[in-house]
């Protein structure tokens, strides 16, 4: 799937409310024309009625601000439970000047610690309050525009966390300064007042999260698989991401790197944070652990076989080129890239554990169903994944500007049907075999709990 940044959003000229309430009434037509699935996890008469608030708050507004109209199409997306479409904002993409918020917080049983800030502050800090609304306030503001996978809370909630920045500013809009409430860690309480960050500020608060271990490998030293040993006999893969457009390039690197398994009993394979990108890319991991053939998908089906014609001005593909090939008439059964799997005779026998939270989506998703459904053997350590097991709608992506030109969406054409695996539940992320619960007890030891429950040798006797 291509990431946010990707979706280009052009101003045009100021929209009255009422025609940016016509502009989202036409994109839900649009939207329930052409997604495959758009009431697997809504109703019609739920996603209407949420439809018919924003429109009725949108209406009210003489001249509402692209961040008032993306809070509209943000609420009612949500609804939908497609982790899939992405909203695109000019606040996400553009270079025009921002001032983001200088803290980022983490909530871990009942308490919201900083878990970065553009000051020092003490390791414990807690914060109380951001610019007087208190925390439990701000998280139920931001839940409902969570766009996320399927009707888990936790994934949810995961989501959130990842990336509290971009929802506070989509509820609240920017300001210069932001007035933090903290509690230290001695009881004292403070207001600090800190200046925005600017998006290569919020980069640096991403990478010095206290938490950081906690989200897998980072992207800093780039997208690509790295291997280390933990001592003579384990190793950590290490796949930040499945989203390198150079294909081989990913593979050669691939190759390369898991020529160092000699020796190895047990590797452990981190997908945490990984949202996935191109499945070609997952094959070149997977062709070192499976030794047959392994199709991820049993089937895909399209609900349209052509954009309808009074949408077709307002709908691109970043990809390139138009539907009009790939847009199935019937049905498809089977994985139609079954050919570009190349397993290896003498793939890795040794124990694989995989670790995984619920950002763990899209290619990574079907990268740990493949492993659970081919290697019995894997165990998966972690939380419930971010992508639904059963099924996924996130190939052929498009995009829809409305003639406001104040938001545009991403979204995928394609429904697909994943292979069966064990304890799969409809609407939900594949459980892990050994769950894990990141603790305030664990941030604060800055203790990284996944590689301490994993199974350090023989898997055989686990789940």
């Amino acid at each position: 799937m291509l990431p946010l940044l990707l979706l280009q959003v052009a101003f045009a000229a100021e929209l009255s409310g009422a025609r940016a309430a016509r502009e989202l009434q036409r994109f839900v037509r649009y939207f329930e024309a052409v997604h495959p699935e758009p009431h697997r996890f809504v109703t019609a008469e739920q996603l209407h009625a949420e439809l018919d608030v924003q429109v009725a708050r949108l209406t009210q507004l003489p001249t509402p601000s692209p961040f008032e109209v993306g809070q509209a199409w943000h609420r009612v997306l949500a609804r939908v439970g497609d982790s899939h479409v992405k909203v695109g904002l000019p606040l996400y993409g553009s270079d025009a000047p921002v001032s983001l918020l200088p803290v980022l917080p983490l909530t871990l049983d009942d308490t919201t610690f900083v878990d970065a800030a553009s000051v020092d502050l003490p390791v414990g800090t807690q914060v109380v309050h951001i610019d007087g609304r208190p925390m439990d306030t701000i998280r139920a503001d931001l839940t409902p525009l969570v766009i996320a996978e399927g009707t888990s809370p936790d994934v949810r909630q995961r989501t959130l966390a990842s990336d509290i920045a971009r929802y506070y500013h989509l509820a609240y809009g920017m300001a210069d300064h932001y007035t933090v409430g903290l509690r230290l860690p001695d009881g004292r309480t403070e207001d600090r007042t800190l200046a925005g960050v600017d998006r290569a500020g919020m980069q640096r608060l991403r990478e010095t999260r206290r938490s950081a271990a906690t989200w897998g490998p980072t992207t800093r030293a780039g997208p690509w698989p790295t291997l280390t040993a933990l001592d003579d006999h384990r190793a950590i893969l290490r796949l930040p991401t499945f989203g390198v457009a150079d294909m081989e390039a990913f593979r050669a690197c691939t190759d390369e790197v898991l020529a160092g398994l000699s020796g190895v009993n047990t590797l452990y394979i981190d997908v945490r944070g990984n949202v996935g990108g191109l499945r070609p890319n997952a094959f070149a991991v997977l062709d070192h652990l499976l030794a047959e053939p392994y199709p991820q998908w049993d089937g895909f089906d399209a609900r349209i076989t052509r954009i309808p014609r009074g949408y077709r001005r307002r709908v691109t593909f970043p990809m390139g080129g138009t539907p009009a090939d790939r847009l199935p008439a019937e049905p498809i059964d089977g994985d139609p890239l079954l050919g570009w799997m190349e397993p290896h005779a003498a793939a890795f026998a040794g124990n694989v554990v995989v670790l995984v939270d619920g950002l763990t989506n899209s290619a990574a998703n079907t990268f740990v169903l493949a492993l659970v459904r081919y290697r019995p053997d894997v165990v998966v350590v972690g939380q419930e994944l971010g992508g639904e097991c059963g099924q996924h709608v996130g190939e052929l992506p498009a995009v829809y500007q409305p003639p406001g030109g104040a938001v545009a969406v991403l979204h995928s054409l394609i429904r697909v049907d994943h292979v069966d695996v064990p304890g799969c539940v409809h609407g939900r992320g594949l459980m892990p075999h050994v769950p894990v619960t990141y603790t305030a007890a664990d941030f604060l030891a800055g203790h990284d709990p996944w590689l301490a429950v994993a199974p350090h040798g023989d898997t055989s006797a686990l789940p």
